[in-house]
């Protein structure tokens, strides 16, 4: 992930975080605001996610019905939907690593390349500065770009999910694998049933035969 999305990412959105506008905004919002809009980016991700899985699933099902054991045991909606919370899990795993990836990477590039004067000149003040046991940051990380860091990986992290729901190359390194998984835990599954839906036969059976045989 770091090599193949990471730097592409932070180039695409290089633009943003080195824009006025983006920390003028974030200057005039409390922390609580700002993880609010975080938490609405995070429910967009997840609500994206959750439709991919759902399509991809539904493709995969398809595919899995044709088969000889999945025809005499078809797949339940309690299955269906742990299937589905798997690989949206899964998913939402690599987003937030993606997103804790962004942050930090942003989170150190500006206190590197952006002075207090400089975030003064964007602003229009002084910087807020953190207070209580954050004010244990270096004076180059303040709030402002801190909250930027914070929509920034959220909005990469969503950029990623539809990135993975449509670009061939993110399917094939992110979804595929996901999906394989879901195939063979699938192949398991009709193992599992055949072989119980057997030894259920076998105990009836043998319980008709010992009812048989009592006088």
């Amino acid at each position: 992930m770091i090599s193949r999305v990471i730097p592409l990412l932070m180039l695409t959105m290089l633009f943003f975080f080195y824009n006025a506008e983006i920390w003028q905004v974030a200057a005039q919002l409390t922390m609580q605001r700002t993880w609010a809009a975080v938490a609405v980016i995070a429910l967009l991700s997840i609500s994206l996610a959750a439709g991919n899985a759902n399509d991809e699933l539904g493709r995969m099902l398809e595919d899995h019905a044709k088969n000889p054991e999945a025809e005499a045991h078809p797949v339940r909606r309690a299955e269906r939907f742990n299937v589905l919370l798997v690989s949206v899990l899964v998913t939402m795993i690599q987003v937030t690593l993606l997103a804790i990836l962004v942050f930090v990477g942003f989170l150190a590039f500006g206190a590197l390349s952006i002075t207090e004067g400089t975030a003064t000149q964007w602003i229009g003040k002084a910087p807020a500065q953190f207070e209580g046991f954050l004010a244990i940051l270096p004076n180059t990380i303040n709030r402002p770009m801190v909250q930027v860091c914070l929509v920034l990986a959220g909005l990469g992290a969503l950029s990623f999910v539809a990135s993975a729901g449509a670009d061939p190359a993110y399917r094939t390194n992110f979804v595929e694998p996901v999906l394989r998984e879901m195939r063979a835990g699938l192949d398991v599954r009709d193992a599992y049933v055949a072989a119980r839906h057997q030894c259920e036969c076998a105990d009836q059976l043998a319980a008709e035969q010992r009812a048989e045989r009592q006088p």
